[in-house]
């Protein structure tokens, strides 16, 4: 038996047992990721506070996911870097109007191809 999508809600399998279980792991996955978001939200109040910041603005997340404040000089160039990347993004989005898409798709799978062979 075929079932076809007829918009937004939850896929129906056909199979309750496994709509269910489905569900529930998609709620567990969800309850973990809501935990971690506000356990890193926590975190950056917690630096912020003892940094003595009014909001989040000067501050910048390392890899490690701990913060730091940053310099007037490091601010500058954080959005420098943000402006650079608003224009890169408008004129990837551009390229893309302009182009079929069966050539986005065939260069997307020739940069899936070479990251994957490196």
């Amino acid at each position: 038996m075929a079932v076809r999508p007829t918009g937004l809600g939850p896929q129906n399998t056909g199979a309750s047992s496994v709509d269910h279980d489905v569900d529930v792991v998609v709620g567990r996955d969800s309850a973990l990721r809501l935990n971690e978001m506000n356990k890193r939200q926590e975190h950056k109040k917690r630096v912020m506070h003892a940094a003595q910041l009014q909001d989040g603005k000067r501050l910048s997340r390392l890899s490690d996911g701990d913060y730091f404040v940053m310099t007037e000089e490091e601010e500058v160039a954080a959005k420098r870097a943000r402006k650079l990347n608003q224009e890169a993004t408008k004129l990837i989005e551009g390229h893309k109007a302009k182009t079929p898409i069966s050539d986005q798709r065939k260069a997307a799978e020739r940069a899936h191809f070479i990251s994957t062979a490196s």
